[in-house]
């Protein structure tokens, strides 16, 4: 929200300090123009593609594979917890799934199916989903690797060529004016939160996907998709065949491309898994109508481990925890009161920063390990780590303690106790540089630390915890 905060010709130039494309950002901007700043609308934004997804997940089963497969599809996206769970974020995520969605539907019918027809929509949905998220170019390998079986089956093999040019060349010639940002970016920003994931980790991303980490639907989908994949193998030349082949292939490329990529550059998040979710949809619905007998027993079950209708009536339903941003409105609810106008919040955690100045009282000034925050709605990704580490008391905290006043306060606000041995690599470093700048404040005999409430009272089991000092001279 901070980035989309800004005038619409300066979002793209903020985000190369970010690492993400433009387009999510220039449209909230817009919506927030039309429906305002609060949680409630900015919320509607993702809710709107989230639904939206819904009868775009029945048209296209529906035009692959049948009305029967349509509504496979629709009740599937209808009740996916991972959709649910990002149509009440401020993220881009539900875009990511329905441009994805369109994505590949267009790609089968042009390359599978050859109906050159949806060629117009393939290259316009391509573009669009580059735009949103970076994560749209393993989709595009998954693509381009499926396009092999297809190439094989046709009978008109320099035609699909030639519509392979035209679809790279557009999207290529539509997608080079981001190309120089997509390269600053890769080059001085990344995701030094972002572990670099083990073998066994790009499998349990089908069971995040999935909505499920107890792999129960992915293991009740893959019983019904399995057998009806190997049945279509012998006919591969076939339009059915081919259409499973692609999907098939383009899941499990673009989720291998993706695995294989944060060898190279840290930036593995569950989040971002929503890029391929489309293809393993469209796939279960497919299966789930071809098995007539086993397909509808199947998704009831999928739909009971989701929607937990049992314990939602007996009162044994696990709530899922609060996630970051709603810790930090009941933060900002509980302090906020302790600040005034001109006093300065340190966020050891950068990325807080502009989810508190939403939800904390207007004119305070912020800052970070590595110093003073100019523009509180951006957080600047560029060569993090290095400044993280390299940040001291004397060279950033010192300075901005010069520029409090007397009975100003300061809050030093930590991602969690002062107790890293725990931790590593970013989070470690993010909570010796908390601690350091705690030991000085306490020990800091112009400043005095002031009674807050008990977060854990106001928000049981918070991990992060603040602390609150004044000038007395």
């Amino acid at each position: 929200m901070g980035i989309a905060s800004h005038p619409l010709h300066a979002i793209a130039g903020l985000l190369r300090q970010d690492g993400s494309p433009p387009l999510y950002y220039l449209l909230l901007h817009v919506w927030m123009r039309m429906f305002g700043r609060s949680e409630f609308a900015t919320h509607a934004l993702s809710l709107t593609f989230a639904l939206a997804s819904i009868p775009v997940g029945f048209w296209a089963a529906r035009s692959l594979f049948g009305r029967r497969a349509g509504w496979y599809c629709a009740a599937v996206v209808a009740a996916a917890p991972f959709i649910s769970y990002f149509s009440r974020e401020t993220r881009m995520y539900t875009l990511v799934i329905l441009l994805s969605l369109i994505v590949t539907t267009c790609y089968l019918h042009v390359f599978a199916l050859r109906n050159r027809r949806w060629l117009p929509g393939l290259i316009a949905s391509t573009t669009l989903l580059l735009y949103t998220h970076n994560w749209g170019l393993f989709l595009c390998l998954g693509l381009a690797v499926a396009l092999i079986p297809s190439v094989l089956a046709a009978s008109d093999r320099v035609q699909v060529l030639l519509e392979v040019g035209v679809w790279v060349g557009a999207v290529t010639a539509l997608y080079a004016p981001w190309l120089p940002t997509l390269a600053f970016q890769t080059r001085h920003t990344g995701a030094p939160w972002a572990d670099t994931p083990a073998l066994r980790e790009a499998y349990g991303a089908l069971a995040v996907v999935f909505g499920d980490p107890k792999e129960r639907v992915l293991i009740a989908l893959a019983v019904v998709g399995a057998p009806e994949l190997f049945r279509v193998v012998r006919h591969w030349r076939s339009d059915v065949g081919r259409v499973a082949i692609a999907l098939t292939i383009i899941a499990t490329v673009t989720l291998s491309a993706a695995w294989v990529s944060t060898r190279v550059q840290a930036g593995w998040a569950g989040r971002y898994f929503g890029v391929f979710l489309p293809p393993l949809v469209l796939f279960a619905a497919w299966a789930l109508a071809r098995n007539r007998r086993v397909g509808p027993v199947v998704l009831i079950v999928v739909l009971f481990i989701w929607l937990q209708p049992l314990a939602r009536v007996i009162g044994t339903y696990d709530r899922p925890p609060l996630d970051e941003k709603s810790s930090d409105r009941v933060d900002a609810l509980a302090l906020g009161p302790l600040l005034s106008p001109g006093d300065l919040v340190v966020s050891a955690q950068m990325e807080r920063v502009p989810v508190l100045t939403y939800y904390m009282p207007p004119g305070l000034r912020y800052a970070t390990p590595m110093g003073r925050v100019k523009d509180p709605g951006v957080v600047d990704w560029r060569h993090a780590t290095h400044r993280m580490e390299t940040a001291t008391v004397a060279k950033q905290l010192v300075p901005l303690l010069a520029d409090v006043q007397l009975h100003q306060r300061v809050l030093v606000a930590c991602s969690s106790p002062p107790d890293p041995a725990h931790k590593k690599g970013w989070f470690k470093i993010m909570d010796d540089r908390c601690s350091e700048w705690l030991a000085y404040m306490v020990n800091e005999s112009s400043f005095v630390g002031v009674p807050t409430p008990a977060l854990d009272l106001v928000r049981p089991g918070a991990s992060r915890y603040e602390v609150v000092f004044e000038r007395r001279r």
